[in-house]
């Protein structure tokens, strides 16, 4: 990825079941065409954004688990060649609003 790596973790907190919110948030990647990179059903997904004008390509691996029957907590790594800023949980909550 280059002379720097930056990475980042958080998680996010939805009340949806766990394979209700892996199909959509798949879904809603391959809409967007970016890479996907691997996926396992309910389980976990890894893609990468687009590059832009304005930014590097963002690295992304998502893990899905089921806290209650409705209830699901992504875990989100990321690593970025350029300072994240904020924006890889800036397009993480933009695909959370964008399915539900």
């Amino acid at each position: 990825m280059g002379i720097f790596s930056f990475n980042n973790e958080f998680d996010v907190t939805v009340k949806h079941p766990t394979d209700d919110v892996y199909e959509k948030f798949v879904e809603n990647i391959r809409k967007k065409r970016w890479a996907i990179i691997s996926a396992e059903q309910a389980k976990n997904v890894s893609f990468q954004t687009k590059v832009s004008l304005f930014s590097w390509p963002i690295d992304f691996t998502v893990n899905f688990i089921a806290v209650e029957e409705n209830l699901t907590k992504l875990s989100v790594s990321t690593s970025s060649a350029n300072l994240d800023l904020g924006r890889s949980k800036g397009i993480i909550n933009d695909i959370i609003k964008e399915i539900y």
